[in-house]
């Protein structure tokens, strides 16, 4: 597979991919038990009797009004895929809060983790690829080869078990949560950094150890099919014929 298509089958899966989890998303929360409007209006707080039950009734259809799930299923649905296209994710039923707020406050750290992790994974990819194709059919190529297959056959909560038992539980040498340590006053932006770096390390480890398979596979099948050339082969003729 080359890059092209391997580009473009990555997409249509990603498309699919959200596609599914917004289908997902919409149907969940009407197949479940419990109804979104009652958990709104908690019934289990504030006066009862006949006179409540009526305002309740009365906030409930109002409630559902305001929501729109006295419309059709489809219209719901593409009133769905129109307010998440624009970012509108409405509120938390926990908390009360701005989904997108909630979001935004950790839309850094995870932009952070999944640059510095793609990052890793491409440079290690391209330098193992380069190597392994160099030095095709070698020891090298083969403990490459494996070790590529190997971690993208597995799947990335257990990668990054195992590793945060070795590391975290077992040596003690990195934390197992958070960005920064709890309560730790930084004296300065070199503490800070040092710090957060050493929180980072294991997640973005797991991440760029789970990518790199698939972009070695392909870097590896490239500079074969670049090494298979004419001029290439002529190339290594003459170094041979030259050599001493």
């Amino acid at each position: 597979m080359g890059t092209k298509e391997y580009v473009i089958n990555r997409v249509v899966v990603c498309v699919s991919t959200i596609f599914i989890i917004i289908l997902l998303n919409f149907v969940l929360f009407r197949v479940m038990p419990a109804d979104p409007v009652d958990i709104l209006l908690n019934p289990d707080v504030g006066p009862t009797g006949a006179g409540s039950a009526l305002l309740r009734m009365e906030e409930r259809e109002e409630m559902i009004k305001k929501f729109g799930l006295d419309k059709p299923l489809w219209t719901q649905f593409v009133i769905y895929l129109g307010d998440v296209f624009k970012g509108n994710f409405g509120e938390s039923f926990s908390s009360y809060r701005k989904v997108t707020s909630m979001i935004s406050e950790r839309a850094v750290n995870t932009i952070v983790l999944m640059l510095s992790a793609n990052i890793l994974a491409i440079l290690t990819a391209i330098g193992l690829g380069v190597m392994a194709a160099w030095k095709r059919g070698t020891k090298t190529d083969l403990t490459s080869l494996i070790s590529a297959l190997l971690f993208t056959s597995m799947p990335m909560f257990w990668v990054g078990g195992i590793i945060m038992l070795v590391f975290s539980v077992r040596l003690d040498w990195f934390p197992l949560f958070g960005t920064t340590t709890l309560g730790l006053e930084h004296p300065n932006m070199f503490a800070y950094l040092s710090d957060y770096l050493h929180h980072l390390f294991l997640p973005m480890i797991t991440l760029a150890l789970v990518s790199f398979g698939g972009l070695f596979l392909i870097m590896r099948s490239a500079l074969l099919d670049i090494f298979s050339e004419d001029y290439i082969l002529t190339a290594r003729a003459i170094e041979k014929k030259i050599a001493p």
